[in-house]
């Protein structure tokens, strides 16, 4: 049966401590390409620096963050190197048989981030934390122990197992969630009557905001009113200034960055020459629901965007241009002389707005399962 005993040891009792290289820069990886990876001070365990001809480490043994956010673990295997900001830990060699690096990731993760020193949020987290090879070496580590008083494998690896049983789950749960978010349930179903209507003859000529609100701008001349940019957040502005370019109602679009998501903005305000602005027609004004258009054509912006896309698909940095825009066509319902029936847009915007709610209480629900952090042994699994 796996002991019930623990002791604490120093790191430096049980595994041998090295670094990584200070000569891992870009240019290297430019002059020296090759198979083998070299990792950084990343917390995500795939996350790959560069590529070299050569290896420094050829073994099972533990990583760690020694700046950024540090004291983060990770296990490698097989032949890597590291750049200054990663140390290595190698099991001692008499204690090899005696050692579980699953164990060890979680237990040296809580470990080393509680002695870490530097800048942390507001709320415990790390925003910029160090903790060197010297400091490392002298942290304790709780580990069960057999009769002998040396680490006891078997009780490593039960407690290993109950570790990897509780972050399956929060991996399984945080998936869950990106699938849910992946659901598009904001675009309207439409029965008929209904029509397809150019952008143009729904809205003016789409313009973009000012170039004048850099930061210094917005710096220089501090009020009231937002400056919003090309931000796929609702609320999210560049700062705060002392007089006003717009006034809405209206919609916004994310021109640049995340581009495409729209929004409805009521009172005045101004904006930068990341974000699009589009007013209604004069002609039209009293059959258009902006929060309808807002779902509507937030879906039909993100598919016409170009740009750079990562590998799964989602946006890294695209453009949706006031030509783009203006070349946009939509269906809208329409009333028995075919023109917008507003009372159906006002009924289906809200039905809309509901389920979309709801998704985003089941979001929520599912990422803070997915990221309560559990106890076991006294440490948190990863």
């Amino acid at each position: 049966m796996p002991s019930e005993t623990y002791r604490d040891f120093r790191v430096d009792e049980l595994f041998d401590i090295g670094r990584g290289k200070t000569r891992y820069i870009k240019r290297y990886y430019r002059e020296h390409p090759g198979p083998y990876p070299v990792f950084s001070a990343s917390t995500d365990e795939a996350a790959v620096a560069g590529w070299v001809d050569r290896f420094d480490f050829n073994e099972d043994c533990l990583t760690w963050t020694t700046n950024g956010y540090a004291g983060e673990v990770i296990r490698r295997n097989g032949r890597f190197c590291a750049t200054r900001d990663v140390g290595v830990l190698s099991p001692k060699k008499e204690l090899r048989d005696r050692i579980s690096l699953a164990y060890f990731v979680p237990a040296l993760t809580t470990a080393f981030k509680a002695a870490a020193t530097g800048r942390l949020k507001e709320n415990g987290e790390s925003d910029y934390t160090k903790i060197a090879t010297g400091a490392a070496a002298g942290v304790f580590v709780s580990v069960p122990i057999s009769s002998d008083k040396l680490p006891d494998l078997a009780a490593q690896e039960e407690v290993a197992g109950r570790f990897e049983k509780v972050a399956s789950f929060q991996r399984k749960l945080a998936g869950m969630s990106n699938h849910v978010s992946s659901l598009n349930v904001a675009y309207p179903s439409l029965s008929p009557p209904f029509k397809e209507f150019a952008l143009l003859d729904i809205f003016e000529e789409p313009f973009r905001g000012s170039g004048k609100m850099t930061q210094r701008y917005i710096l220089t001349t501090p009020g009231p009113f937002p400056v919003y940019t090309g931000s796929s957040r609702r609320n999210e502005v560049a700062g705060y200034v002392a007089s006003a370019d717009f006034e809405g109602p209206c919609l916004t679009w994310a021109a640049d960055g995340y581009a495409g998501h729209t929004f409805v903005r009521d009172g005045a305000f101004s904006a930068n020459s990341h974000c699009g602005i589009l007013r209604v027609r004069d002609d039209v004004r009293d059959k258009i629901y902006l929060p309808y258009m807002e779902l509507v054509l937030t879906p039909v912006f993100l598919d016409i965007a170009i740009g750079r896309f990562r590998e799964d698909g989602s946006p890294d940095y695209t453009r949706v241009t006031t030509d783009m825009v203006k070349q946009c066509s939509f269906a809208l319902p329409t009333d028995q002389y075919g023109l917008p029936d507003l009372e159906r847009q006002q009924k289906l915007a809200d039905k809309m707005n509901a389920l979309r709610s709801r998704q985003q209480l089941v979001i929520s629900r599912l990422e803070r399962i997915a990221k309560m952090r559990v106890t076991i042994a006294g440490f948190e699994p990863r």
